[in-house]
């Protein structure tokens, strides 16, 4: 994880090692209810509203999140607007 503070954003970054996020799917991980089969059995735990529900909430303090993936792993990166950009 790695936070940088630029004069016009806060920039989170997150990277996991994980399976990846095939590159159909990388359009829909913030999707209401959307899930992915990690699963011999074809089933995925959980409702899929943790991103959608995060996405949510950057969404409201003016900020995007966007996803990436290579194959290995995935980056989340948030942007939210700085203080300073706010009252410019």
């Amino acid at each position: 994880m790695s936070v940088v503070a630029t004069d016009l954003d806060i920039i989170l970054t997150v990277r996991d090692t994980g399976r990846g996020i095939e590159p159909d799917a990388l359009p829909h991980v913030f999707d209401r209810f959307q899930q992915f089969a990690d699963r011999p059995s074809g089933r995925s735990g959980g409702l899929g509203v943790g991103l959608w529900l995060v996405k949510q909430i950057i969404s409201l303090h003016n900020g995007t999140i966007d996803a990436a993936s290579d194959g290995h792993g995935a980056t989340f990166t948030v942007r939210i607007p700085s203080q300073a950009s706010l009252t410019q």
